[in-house]
């Protein structure tokens, strides 16, 4: 499925996107704003260099547990 496909069903269902695919999902989320494009719930970046799998996960874990006491 391409990028824009995961993007488009992904607002449609409130999810956010994970990905390391940083440079096309910049991309991508400045099209979908430049085209004023409902909002979407989110994109996370990683760098698949920076980060293992174990680490993406634990921050993912935290970052829900941050956003769910803010609502």
């Amino acid at each position: 499925v391409d990028d824009e496909t995961q993007l488009r069903e992904a607002a449609a269902r409130g999810r956010v996107i994970v990905t390391t695919n940083i440079r096309d999902f910049v991309r991508l989320h400045a099209q979908w704003l430049k085209e004023k494009r409902p909002p979407h719930a989110g994109i996370v970046l990683f760098s698949q260099q920076e980060f293992g799998i174990g680490e993406i996960v634990r921050r993912l874990a935290h970052l829900s547990q941050v956003v769910s006491r803010r609502k």
